[in-house]
């Protein structure tokens, strides 16, 4: 029986790296508590081959084609994470959606910062995560990192993604604008304005 497919991983125990989905055949008499097979046992040292189908649900819309969404599944370390992803994708052909990660394709803007006293240039970099739903869809989630100022990736939150990106960026800006107003320049020495 084909069925609309979904599992999350977890790169730890609390922070979910992301979201398997796709057609997958399993056994006709499959169902919550049965276990599916998706990778050979042994393939890696961490991983039995199967995970447990939490839930069904039956659509009105196809109701010949269930969705089975799988137990979490926690790998030990983000190497882990991102070599499942590939291997869901490769030998699996399951689409999978990789959460946010400040590392993972952010978008980046790079300025220059001026020293009041001393005129020393230094470069920061404004870093801003993809969104991504959070919450069972309820709230959507955006991690923005201004490297050189922030000692640390922060979290931005929104009711969808749209709105969460739309804060990031007033974020950033106003941020920018109260700290180091007339200190920041583009690359090419023009002044940086923030956002209008």
């Amino acid at each position: 029986m084909i069925v609309d497919l979904d599992l999350t991983l977890f790169d730890s125990p609390t922070s979910a790296f992301g979201q398997a989905s796709g057609d997958y055949c399993v056994p006709d008499t499959c169902g919550p508590g049965d276990y599916v097979k998706l990778f050979d046992h042994g393939r890696w040292e961490w991983f039995s081959g199967s995970l447990k189908v939490e839930y069904v649900a039956r659509h009105a819309h196809a109701p010949e084609k269930p969705s089975f969404s799988l137990e979490y599944l926690v790998v030990p370390s983000l190497p882990d994470a991102k070599d499942f992803a590939k291997a869901v994708e490769k030998d699996l052909g399951l689409f999978f959606y990789y959460y946010n990660k400040i590392d993972s394709r952010p978008a980046v803007r790079e300025l220059l910062f001026v020293h009041g006293e001393s005129g020393q240039k230094k470069s920061i970099a404004i870093r801003l995560g993809q969104p991504y739903w959070i919450e069972n869809n309820t709230q959507a989630a955006c991690e923005v990192h201004v490297e050189g100022m922030l000692s640390e990736p922060l979290k931005i939150y929104g009711m969808d993604p749209l709105q969460v990106l739309d804060l990031a960026i007033k974020f950033i800006d106003r941020y920018l604008q109260d700290n180091f107003a007339r200190r920041l320049f583009w690359p090419s020495g023009e002044p940086y304005e923030g956002q209008k």
